[in-house]
């Protein structure tokens, strides 16, 4: 996965606390010579993969502007601090961009946001 487009980081407070990520992305995607398009994301836990989403956002031919929430609960087993990372990667036969954070026409229009909550055992 090439793409980073949210970190954040949590120390839990006991082993056994469950952690809660809770992501909202923003994009949009452009399509061409009429092909589709979809945003794969992928959830990593200091550096090492935890959880995968696929086809998460798809986008037709004419192209689409979306927002999209991703919930997943981890069990960590640990109280050192964790650093969760939130990938993504253009999908399938489609040759058009994806955007994450930007509408097509305009830079920054957008807003994602990912959110850690412990949840103690």
């Amino acid at each position: 996965f090439p793409v980073t487009i949210l970190t954040a980081n949590i120390t839990p407070s006991s082993t056994t606390s469950k952690i809660l990520v809770v992501c909202s992305i923003a994009g949009a995607g452009e399509n061409a010579s009429g092909s589709n398009n979809a945003a794969h994301f992928e959830i990593y836990r200091n550096g090492s993969s935890v959880s995968y989403f696929d086809d998460i956002l798809g986008f037709g031919t004419t192209g689409l502007n979306a927002t999209t929430s991703i919930s997943w609960q981890d069990s960590p087993a640990s109280t050192s601090a964790l650093t969760y990372a939130i990938y993504w990667k253009r999908a399938g036969g489609g040759a058009g961009t994806i955007y994450m954070n930007n509408y097509v026409t305009a830079a920054n229009q957008t807003l994602s946001s990912l959110t850690l909550m412990e949840i103690a055992a």
